[in-house]
């Protein structure tokens, strides 16, 4: 039997109007669409943005009152999101199930106030001995983080500044004042007293030759002035 010289069997196709029926292991498999994989994406990136947030308040509630340390590089405080399972790729076979976002987070937190004391306490070690640190001239800069880790570590920076002052019980000087001249009581606290500048004495309503017998008629302010090196 003779072929014909003008058709092979690549020539041929066949097309099935109907799916293909009747097997004996039939199975349906579902993949995710595009549209399916950018719908669950932006469903969980809402999740971790509402949970982030949730996770940033509760870390600030659990602080009491504390500032969490955070340093110019956003370090200190963070975050982490987890998805299980994670969202199928596009035309991957998945099967129909729950997707669980969590989100943990963690800080380092520090109490202004405590940095404070320490800056204080710092400038009270240097006070010569026989003085004490006029707390009333203490200024302090508001305590900054340069340095921070969620594992706790926090470096911070502070600057005070301060004066000495000579270690004197304000009621005795009274009572050493009282019944004295004006320039007696000059005197008194410029030679008995170290680092005194000058010392004026005023009377009010009225001058006397002497200052009041009672000590509690007598006040004695201070004013602290900067010293240069000469």
């Amino acid at each position: 039997m003779g072929v014909f010289p003008g058709c092979s069997a690549s020539d041929l196709t066949e097309t099935n109007h109907q799916p293909a029926a009747g097997g004996a292991d039939a199975k349906t498999n579902v993949v995710a669409s595009a549209t399916d994989v950018s719908s669950w994406n932006t469903q969980v990136t809402q999740s971790e943005q509402t949970l982030t947030s949730q996770a940033n308040q509760d870390m600030q509630n659990k602080a009491s009152g504390k500032t969490l340390a955070k340093d110019p590089g956003g370090n200190g405080t963070s975050v982490a999101c987890s998805v299980t399972p994670a969202v199928p790729a596009v035309n991957a076979v998945f099967a129909t199930g729950q997707i669980t976002v969590a989100c943990d987070g963690k800080a380092a937190a520090y109490n202004p106030s405590d940095v404070t004391g320490d800056a204080k306490a710092d400038l009270q070690s240097q006070v010569a001995q026989g003085d004490s640190l006029a707390t009333e001239s203490l200024n302090c800069t508001k305590p900054s983080v340069t340095q921070a880790a969620n594992d706790g570590t926090v470096v911070l920076s502070i600057q005070c500044t301060s004066f000495s002052k000579p270690a004197v019980d304000i009621n005795v000087l009274k009572s050493q004042l009282t019944g004295r001249s004006p320039t007696d009581a000059k005197n008194t606290i410029e030679h008995h007293l170290n680092h005194v500048k000058n010392v004026t004495v005023s009377q009010s309503p009225i001058s006397f030759f002497w200052l009041p017998l009672f000590p509690s008629r007598i006040e004695i302010d201070e004013a602290f002035v900067t010293q240069t090196d000469q």
